[in-house]
């Protein structure tokens, strides 16, 4: 997961990563606090694909 990145940064990173997944969460900068249950379940879903 990537914070703070612009567009234009973002669609060259799925450029670069075409396996990328990306997840929108309307948050403040500190995601891991401001949304915790939204950010431990999207990384329990990639760990589980894993």
């Amino acid at each position: 997961m990537l914070a703070a990145l612009s567009h234009e940064d973002l669609s060259l990173v799925e450029e670069l990563l075409p396996e990328n997944q990306t997840v929108r969460v309307n948050s403040s900068h500190d995601i891991h606090f401001a949304q915790t249950m939204i950010y431990t379940d999207t990384l329990n879903e990639f760990a589980a694909r894993a």
